[in-house]
């Protein structure tokens, strides 16, 4: 098993199948840094392609941007581009997902605030009866 900590590129997709199965799709990236032997910083990246059979119910938390923690089996796979060149892929078959950062909230999932009481004369016109 290989633990990955990165970041999801996208948003999570789902794919459901004829038998009733789905998987959720996403995609990371893991960047990390070394000091070469001339003492130079050099940092690199992998991409991972991602996939999670156990339930699709964690496909809206996987959102772009948001950091994970990654437990599962890593392979490669390899096809011919559009161009005629050949393409390596890190392909990454997840058992267990961590999350290291919260979401964020959607404006339509954040509650109306609102409006301050007016101020002045009609505002405490209104509250003339209180005692002080």
């Amino acid at each position: 098993m290989q633990h990955l900590t990165a970041r999801l590129t996208a948003d999570a997709t789902v794919k459901t199948f004829d038998s009733g199965r789905s998987v959720v799709n996403f995609n990371v990236i893991q960047n990390y840094s070394y000091t070469n032997k001339s003492g130079e910083r050099i940092t690199d990246t992998d991409f991972y392609e991602c996939s999670y059979w156990l339930t699709a119910k964690v496909a809206p938390y996987l959102t772009k941007g948001r950091l994970v923690e990654l437990i599962g089996r890593v392979g490669t796979r390899a096809y011919e581009g559009r161009d005629g060149k050949p393409v390596a892929v890190l392909q990454l078959k997840a058992s267990q997902i961590v999350f290291h950062t919260a979401q964020k909230k959607k404006e339509e999932d954040e509650p109306v605030k609102e409006k301050a009481a007016p101020r002045g004369r009609k505002a405490k016109a209104e509250n003339d009866d209180l005692p002080f």
